[in-house]
């Protein structure tokens, strides 16, 4: 820290000492000389590249007063004028008069010392001696208070800068007492920021009576190394007492070190961004392609339920007009049943899809009683009747996810496949297990994806399909909900030799809690 304050000042340093019959050095909390006057370099013989870095004990004084006994933590930090002598570096001892003067920052931390020489020889020569040297008393004062001065205004431009940061912000020490914070923290706390100066974060912010055990502040003092969490749900009814809490917030939350000039971490900066906006956002995309899904389907519902409608009409019409012919209508009655049961059966998968959306239940789950359900969904959405579907199911293929958000994955890819095919050609899809995970792998006979268009696939809103038919969200959807369930995706594909999608997930396994489970390992 001393060192920060004395390379922008060194000019100002040599302008008020360069004058004087006076040595001036500078030490730092080690004892390390950081600055070194010209008339110091007079008086001991030693040059300023000679001393700087050194400890102090080079000029070896003869009073009893110890640079490190006056710098230690417990020591003696008041300034103090005595009567010594220095060993020259020619081995030559000079009279001296020896002062030494503490330097603190703005919260009374030691943080260096002021040393200063007086040659005794010169001070006899000299008919001005107790003038000069309460001039250079005034001189060692006015340094000192200018010295003061740079670190009140460095402090206030820092808490300036503290305040404008619109995120939340604090810094603690070791003992997790807040050093300082700023509005915006305050603020969501419903507190100014002197109310919490000195108070443990973890009593004012999180109503704890001890630290939090999430908290990675301690990671941070040990490791010197920032630290972070993302997505942390943030209770505001048990943090806050404003309006604010009113929604759950989600923050990041950073841990930063705060390190003093040896590299010692002495204080930690806690800064929570606030990312619900962000995740409000994100939930608006996710509604917005849900509904993309189902207009896709709902396009492909619309003719299903017209066919069977049109025959549930004219056949009522027609037993209007038979109706003393028995056998008639019973035949056509039977028509109309079949078909009204058709249209019950596509309105509840339609309906079960859609409700499924909004079910966001994790449980384990068989991939390959997804893939029929997704099956029976996609041939609502598209004609597959000249399709050939080809199935290889291995194995038992149990996963941890959410049933609906499978269906999701799988009826997209299915679609496309359909779409690439222009409604005929070979579905081949596959499902098998390997080293603790399970494959699952979608293959079409279509036209395939050109090279270039490769890498985009799942951007959103990137399609290849005529305008009016594809949204560019479907792969896209794809691509979230297979890795937020840790999986992977990959696609093999050649222009005109159709495409595969690979998909990998971790394998579920039950756990030893009953009805709850597990990935396995």
């Amino acid at each position: 820290m001393i060192a920060s304050l004395i390379e922008p000042n060194h000019r100002l340093l040599q302008q008020i000492f360069s004058s004087l019959p006076l040595g001036a050095l500078i030490i730092d909390t080690e004892g390390k000389i950081r600055y070194f006057n010209l008339m110091a370099e007079h008086i001991s013989g030693y040059s300023s590249d000679e001393a700087l870095d050194n400890v102090c004990s080079l000029l070896h004084f003869s009073d009893c007063h110890s640079p490190c006994n006056f710098l230690a933590p417990s020591g003696h930090h008041s300034p103090y004028l005595c009567q010594s002598s220095l060993r020259r570096k020619d081995g030559s001892r000079l009279a001296v008069e020896r002062g030494v003067y503490p330097l603190k920052d703005d919260q009374g931390r030691l943080i260096g010392a002021l040393e200063t020489i007086l040659d005794i020889n010169w001070r006899r020569k000299t008919s001005h001696c107790t003038p000069e040297c309460l001039r250079i008393l005034s001189l060692q004062n006015s340094y000192e208070a200018h010295l003061r001065k740079m670190i009140e205004r460095s402090k206030n431009k820092l808490l300036g800068m503290f305040d404008e940061i619109i995120d939340s912000l604090f810094m603690i020490d070791h003992e997790y007492r807040i050093k300082a914070v700023n509005k915006t923290q305050a603020f969501y706390l419903d507190k100014t920021p002197k109310e919490l100066i000195e108070n443990r974060c973890y009593e004012v912010i999180a109503n704890r009576s001890s630290r939090c055990p999430a908290c990675k502040a301690p990671l941070v003092f040990q490791e010197g190394v920032t630290q972070t969490d993302l997505n942390i749900p943030f209770d505001n009814d048990s943090r806050c007492s404003k309006s604010a809490r009113e929604n759950r917030r989600y923050v990041n939350i950073h841990y930063i070190p705060i390190k003093n000039e040896l590299g010692q971490v002495h204080n930690v900066l806690v800064y929570t961004q606030d990312i619900s906006k962000i995740k409000e956002l994100e939930e608006g995309v996710r509604r917005a392609e849900n509904l993309a899904g189902l207009g896709i389907l709902a396009s492909g519902v619309a003719h299903e339920i017209n066919n069977p409608l049109q025959v549930i009409l004219s056949g009522a019409n027609y037993l209007i007009k038979k109706a003393d012919e028995r056998e008639i209508v019973l035949e056509i009655a039977s028509q109309i049943k079949e078909c009204a049961e058709k249209m019950a059966n596509i309105i509840k998968d339609l309906s079960l899809y859609a409700r499924g959306i909004q079910n966001q239940k994790v449980s384990l789950i068989d991939v390959k009683q997804v893939l029929e359900e997704s099956i029976s969904m996609a041939l609502h959405a598209r004609n597959m009747q000249a399709v050939e579907i080809v199935r290889d199911y291995q194995d038992d293929g149990l996963v941890l996810g959410n049933f609906n958000q499978f269906q999701q994955i799988f009826v997209n890819l299915i679609i496309n496949a359909v779409d690439a095919m222009q409604g005929q050609g070979r579905l081949l899809l596959t499902t098998y297990s390997q080293n603790d995970f399970v494959y699952i792998r979608i293959q079409d006979t279509g036209c395939g994806i050109r090279q270039e268009d490769l890498p985009y696939i799942f951007d959103p809103f990137f399609t290849t399909k005529d305008p009016g038919k594809g949204t560019g969200l479907g792969l896209n959807v794809v691509y979230r909900l297979v890795n937020q369930y840790q999986g992977e995706i990959q696609v093999k594909s050649r222009w005109g030799e159709g495409a595969t999608f690979i998909l990998r997930f971790p394998a579920g396994i039950p756990s030893h809690e009953g009805d709850k489970y597990g990935y396995g390992s």
